[in-house]
């Protein structure tokens, strides 16, 4: 997917595919389900990209950030700018 132009603390959307695993539960190898992947929608503000991932945070104030995410290029499907 072709990544937007975005500026330093622009808010967006990014929907992504996760990866998931069960609650370290016994379960039959036959209930696995391969076909539905772990949709994610995540919303911050922009801080920076890379070759392999962008960089979002919840929130900021002058130089200090929190809740800090890395979220890898090739999992994204859609970024939107929502203000």
């Amino acid at each position: 997917m072709k990544i937007p132009k975005l500026r330093k603390h622009d808010k967006i959307v990014i929907r992504w595919i996760d990866s998931s695993a069960p609650a370290g539960i016994w379960f039959h190898e036959e209930s696995v389900d391969t076909e539905t992947p772990l949709e994610i929608q995540s919303i911050g503000y922009f801080l920076e990209k890379s070759k392999s991932q962008i960089s979002i945070c919840m929130g900021y104030h002058d130089d200090e950030i929190h809740g800090l995410y890395y979220i890898p290029i090739g999992c994204i499907i859609e970024i939107t700018v929502v203000g």
